[in-house]
Order: C-alpha cells, then sequence, then structure tokens
C-alpha cells in the first residue's frame, strides 16, 4: 500500500503597501461618504438602516395621533364637564324660581288662612258675648268689636 500524500492547501499573507496612508473617520465628525466607506458592502446595511428608519418614522406618527388624541380626548371631558355645571346651574335658578312662586302662594295662603282663623275667632266672639250681654245695644257692641 501506496501512501498517498494529502495536499493541504496553503496559506500565504501578503504584506500591506507601505504607500498606502490609513485614514480614521469618526462617526460623529465625518461626512456620509466617509461613513459609507466604513460600511459594508452588500445592500443589508441598507436595509436595516432604511428599515430603521421607517420604523422610528412610523413611531412618531402612532405618537403624533395618541398625542392628538389625548389632547381631543381632554378638551372633549373639559367640554362636557362645563356643559354639566352650566346645566346643574340652570337646574339649581329654576328649582329656585319654582320654590320662590311656591313659597310666595304658602305665605299667602297662610295669610289668608290667618285672616279666616281671626275673622271665625272673632265672630264667635261676637256671637258669645251677644248671648251674655244681651243689655248692650247692637250699635255699641259694634263699635266695640271695630276698635
Amino acid at each position: 500500500m501506496e501512501e498517498q500524500k494529502v495536499s493541504r492547501p496553503r496559506v500565504t499573507f501578503f504584506q500591506p503597501r507601505v504607500n498606502q496612508v490609513l485614514v480614521l473617520f469618526s462617526l460623529f465628525n465625518g461626512s456620509e461618504v466617509a461613513v459609507k466607506r466604513f460600511l459594508p458592502k452588500s445592500h443589508l446595511s441598507t436595509v436595516i438602516i432604511r428599515d430603521n428608519t421607517s420604523v422610528q418614522r412610523i413611531q412618531e406618527i402612532k405618537v403624533n395621533h395618541l398625542e392628538e388624541t389625548r389632547i381631543k380626548t381632554s378638551h372633549f371631558y373639559e367640554h362636557l364637564k362645563k356643559k354639566f355645571m352650566s346645566d346643574q346651574q340652570k337646574k339649581i335658578s329654576r328649582w329656585k324660581k319654582e320654590s320662590d312662586k311656591f313659597g310666595k302662594i304658602l305665605e299667602l295662603i297662610n295669610q289668608r288662612t290667618k285672616n279666616l282663623v281671626i275673622a271665625s275667632a272673632s265672630l264667635t266672639m261676637r256671637k258669645s258675648q251677644e248671648g251674655s250681654q244681651k243689655t248692650i245695644p247692637k250699635k255699641e257692641a259694634t263699635v266695640m268689636f271695630e276698635k
């Protein structure tokens, strides 16, 4: 049996070019051209960056929409609160007017009742006095009651 020689691949390292100047750019201070120089050549990075920007834009739109909805809801709440308070004030003023009206009617009824009680009491008093004092003429008795 013969031994077969397995050939292994040879790895060779080339020496860097001496005349090439290494320029370092800061990602924060460099222009877009300089930044693109350090990015990989594939389109995956641009896809990721565009996807991130689109997701960020969608999030901004959602946040703006939520903020607008919150503002509209707070304005609507304030409107309903003012409307409720004005309705309650109208009810209270209407009830007060009705209470005053019925209060005046009750006062009139009360005065009339008092007048009727006084009149009936004086009438009964007259009748009782007339029955006990038959000697006093009617003319003098009426003068006495009118005073």
